[in-house]
């Protein structure tokens, strides 16, 4: 039984960690600056089922010494046999438990790893003997990735003893780069939170270069609203707390046999909790505000926009 629950947390851990991972990267590719380097996270599935199966492994691994625990509790017998039974229950608990953690964390980080990785070369030596410059070429464009990314694929493949065909990839990239360049894609990057490598040229350059800044506008836009919104949710909170604080100050405040020294400790505190919470509501009236600002101006970003969303 408990081999089982320790599968299906491994299974569940793992699941967790995908959707982490996922949001981890996207925030951490949310906050890189416009005009810095183009990633395109990649997912390695190799990574990917090597986290999996390492989080099954030490699931079950680790679900093996609470059921031995408890097989030698049950074995004890005697007057101690329900204390033993209850000492192994929580143990098991704990483990599984810290289990369920710490294989969510190791998972959440591989995964970031695994998705990271994406962004470098990561050819092994078939693909480089292998590979159709003229096409890594492309895709490479077609991502709107920089001219520097063939040194990516040279250093992945010199490691097997393959120079890259240069004049194809070349090829390749400026084609890909001609579907890339255009503005509706600019204005997709920009409102997805990717940054722009300035790898557009011409006169496609300046239509790709607005609409990317067109699509990054409300990104930061709607960026700054979730955390306002977040905010003022945080101060709502902190209302409650403080109105839950107040009620039980309150209630030992009225009680007959409180001493002296712990009813002006008393007193201190709800004057104190007062006051917190009237920060507490003038920020939320603050937040308030600038959220409806703030959800106006998404809007009407929106509203204007050129393309569907």
């Amino acid at each position: 039984m408990l081999l089982s629950e320790a599968a299906i947390l491994g299974i569940v851990g793992g699941a967790g960690a995908l959707l982490i991972g996922n949001m981890t990267i996207r925030g951490m590719l949310a906050i890189l600056p416009a005009d810095g380097p183009v990633l395109q996270p990649v997912l390695d599935t190799r990574l990917l089922a090597f986290t999996f199966m390492l989080g099954l492994f030490t699931s079950l691994a680790f679900g093996l010494f609470p059921s031995l625990h408890a097989v030698r509790a049950a074995l004890a017998g005697g007057v101690n046999t329900q204390t033993a039974r209850a000492s192994g229950s929580r143990t098991a608990s704990r483990f599984r438990t810290s289990m369920a953690v710490t294989q969510l964390a190791l998972a959440t980080g591989l995964l970031a790893a695994a998705m990271l990785g994406g962004c470098a070369s990561g050819m092994d030596k078939d693909q480089c003997v292998t590979a159709d410059w003229r096409t890594i070429g492309y895709e490479d464009g077609l991502h709107g990735l920089p001219a520097d990314r063939i040194a990516v694929h040279r250093a992945a493949c010199a490691k097997h003893q393959v120079t890259p065909n240069l004049v194809a990839y070349s090829e390749g990239r400026d084609h890909g780069l001609r579907e890339y360049c255009q503005p509706k894609n600019g204005f997709r990057a920009g409102i997805d939170g990717y940054g722009y490598a300035n790898v557009c040229s011409g006169a496609a350059e300046a239509a790709f270069v607005d609409s990317y800044r067109y699509g990054r506008q409300i990104h930061e836009a709607r960026t700054e609203l979730r955390s306002t919104q977040a905010r003022l949710h945080s101060a709502r909170e902190g209302v409650a707390r403080t109105d839950t604080a107040i009620a039980n100050v309150t209630a030992e405040l009225v009680q007959p046999r409180v001493p002296s020294d712990r009813r002006a400790w008393l007193a201190t505190e709800l004057v104190r909790l007062a006051q917190e919470r009237t920060d507490f509501v003038a920020r939320i009236d603050q937040l308030t505000h600038r959220t409806q600002e703030l959800a106006l101006n998404v809007r009407e970003l929106e509203r204007q926009s050129p393309y569907p969303l």
